[in-house]
C-alpha cells in the first residue's frame, strides 16, 4: 500500500510539475520596426505561397485545400500571400502573441462536433526531424480559431488549431478591438498548430526557413520596407 502511495505520489507532482511548466510566460523581446513576429513558439513545418482562392497544406503529396475550410473564412477573405506553419510541441511555450500591430477585423471559431484528430504523427516528425512533413489530416478536422488584424499591409490571419486531448483555445480579442505586435492575446492546450496567413506585397521579405524553431513575440518572420521592390524567400 505504501509502495502504491508513493507512486501515486510521484505521478500527480509530476504532472503538476509539468503542467507549471506547460503554462509558463516567459517575457519576450519585441523588435521595433517594419516586422512581422512569429504568433507561436514552434517548429516551422512549411512556408507556402498561396494563389487567390486556395491554400496548399500537404508538403509532400501536393494537395490543397481552401482557406476557408482551413480556418472557417469566407473565400472573399482570401488574398494572394503566404501560409506559414508553426507546429507547438507539447514542450512548447503555448502562449500566442500578434505578429503585427493593427486592429481586429474578424474572430471566427470552427468546432467540428466530433473527435479531433492527435498530433502524436506530427510531434514524432518534428522530434525527429523528419522531412519532408506530412500531410497531416488535422488541419482540416480540428477545433480552430482565427484572427484578421489589419496593418498598414494589408489583413494577416493567424489560425489557432486545437489537439485532440484537450480541445481548449484561448483567443482573448474581438473585432475593433486595436492590437500591439507582441501583445498575448492567446493559448492552445497541449500539442497544437498556429498558422499565419501573410499577404503578398512587393515590400514583403520572409526571414524564416522550414525546420527553424521560433519564437512568440521574439523571433522575426518577415520585414517589409517600402524601399523594397520584390517579395523575397
Amino acid at each position: 500500500m505504501t509502495t502504491i502511495l508513493i507512486i501515486f505520489g510521484v505521478l500527480v507532482t509530476t504532472f503538476f510539475a509539468w503542467r507549471i511548466y506547460f503554462l509558463r510566460d516567459p517575457d519576450r523581446s519585441v523588435p521595433e520596426g517594419k516586422t512581422i513576429q512569429s504568433p507561436a513558439d514552434g517548429t516551422i513545418l512549411y512556408i507556402k505561397k498561396i494563389t487567390e482562392g486556395e491554400v496548399p497544406v500537404s508538403i509532400k503529396n501536393g494537395n490543397t485545400i481552401r482557406l476557408d475550410e482551413l480556418s472557417g473564412l469566407s473565400e472573399t477573405a482570401l488574398h494572394e500571400g503566404w501560409l506559414i506553419g508553426i507546429f507547438m510541441s507539447p514542450m512548447s511555450v503555448h502562449r500566442n502573441r500578434i505578429p503585427i500591430s493593427g486592429t481586429v477585423s474578424l474572430r471566427k471559431a470552427f468546432a467540428p462536433g466530433r473527435a479531433t484528430l492527435s498530433m502524436i504523427l506530427a510531434t514524432t516528425d518534428v522530434l525527429l526531424r523528419r522531412k519532408p512533413y506530412r500531410n497531416y489530416p488535422f488541419y482540416l478536422a480540428n477545433e480552430r480559431v482565427t484572427i484578421g488584424i489589419q496593418s498598414e499591409i494589408g489583413t494577416l490571419f493567424v489560425t489557432q488549431i486545437a489537439d485532440k486531448w484537450i480541445r481548449k483555445i484561448v483567443a482573448d480579442v474581438k473585432p475593433g478591438e486595436k492590437v500591439q505586435k507582441g501583445d498575448k492575446y492567446g493559448l492552445i492546450r497541449f500539442g497544437s498548430q498556429c498558422d499565419l496567413f501573410i499577404p503578398a506585397i512587393p515590400e514583403l521579405s520572409i526571414r524564416v526557413q522550414p525546420g527553424q524553431y521560433v519564437y512568440a513575440g521574439q523571433t522575426i518572420i518577415a520585414t517589409y520596407d517600402t524601399n523594397n521592390t520584390t517579395t523575397e524567400l
